[in-house]
Order: structure tokens, then sequence, then C-alpha cells
């Protein structure tokens, strides 16, 4: 495409999340040659393009689809309300988690104790999972997005012609329990609860 919705997305999260400073939106020309390959592709070269024009000058990447919008009530401090995206933010940093999903179809592996107990503070909570479907939105740390961008690069790599790629979801949760197992069961995946974003 040769056009963007960068501005109708930054007014949408801005009335949820005024103080939210996105000063950058990673994106790419959709090009005839990747037609095809899948959503793998797009999340592999949107990671790419923000690596390319950002190096390592950032905390987080947000990564939305586009029509991925934040449910009522969800703020951002200084705002007040139940959904509370910094607090989460604060809290992954805390346990060493590696990933926060913060919306989607299908969560696996998460205990539903938890996740009620956390839905009903002040603030919400972030809980463990294992796997996601069709998730719409998700924040990766800095490290987290550099080891998923080489995943999603091993999997292209070693897809055959014409073969389908596995979807991002499949592929970013496979990263994120390897890198748990690879801290001994520190890190891992979690998903915001309440959830924060809404699919339209």
């Amino acid at each position: 495409r040769k056009h963007t919705r960068a501005e109708v997305f930054r007014a949408a999260w801005a009335r949820a999340w005024p103080q939210l400073p996105i000063r950058f939106q990673a994106s790419f020309f959709n090009d005839p040659s990747i037609k095809g390959l899948g959503c793998l592709v797009g999340h592999y070269m949107a990671l790419h393009h923000l690596f390319a024009n950002l190096g390592g000058d950032f905390d987080y990447v947000l990564m939305l689809e586009d029509d991925a919008l934040p449910f009522e009530g969800t703020t951002w401090p200084g705002v007040g309300g139940p959904n509370n995206l910094d607090k989460h933010l604060d809290d992954l940093k805390k346990i060493g988690g590696s990933g926060l999903v913060l919306g989607g179809h299908h969560f696996r592996g998460w205990d539903m104790a938890d996740v009620t107990a956390l839905a009903g503070t002040a603030h919400g909570g972030i809980a463990r999972a294992t796997s996601a479907w069709g998730s719409y939105a998700y924040v990766l740390p800095r490290s987290s997005a550099y080891a998923v961008l080489r995943h999603y690069r091993i999997h292209i790599d070693a897809a055959k012609p014409g073969e389908r790629l596995l979807g991002p979801d499949d592929v970013l949760w496979e990263k994120l329990e390897m890198i748990r197992a690879r801290r001994g069961g520190e890190g891992g995946g979690y998903v915001s609860t309440p959830l924060l974003v809404d699919h339209a």
C-alpha cells in the first residue's frame, strides 16, 4: 500500500492512553513478491523495519492488528481506570516475562482462577500462558523482540518453495516458551487480564 492509517490508530489509542509515546510506526510496502507467504512474513518485515530504523533505541514494541482498538476503560497512568498497560508492563518486567498479549481469541496454559482474581483487582494484572491463538495485539521488550525476529527468520528460511508458513502466533509462542525453558522456568508469555484490546 502507498498509504498508512497511522493517524487513525494514534487518535484511537490517544483517547485511552494520552501519554503513550508512539513515535514510530514500523511498516513496509506490500510487494507482489511476498504475496501468499502469509502473516509471518508481514510480522517479520515489520520487526526487521523497526530494528533497521531504530536499532536498539526503544524499550518495547507494540504490534497491533489493523482493527485492534482499546476496550472502553483501558487507560494509561494519570487517566485512571481498571485496565492499566503501564502497570502490566511493570509487572512483566518485575517477573522477567518475555512477552505480553493484550487481546486474542483463545489462550492456553493459564489458570482461570488466577485470571478471574486478577481481573477483579483495581488495576488488573497479567497471567502466565503457554500459547495463544488469534492475538490482535502484543507487546515485546526489546530483547524478546530481537529473539522473535531471528526465530521468524529461521522459520521463513526453512520453508520449502510453495510451503505454507506457520502463523505468527505459533512461532511467537514457540519462542517465548524456548526463552522460558532456557531460563529454567523464568520468562515466557503472559496475557493481560482483563484484556486491554478489542477486535472490531
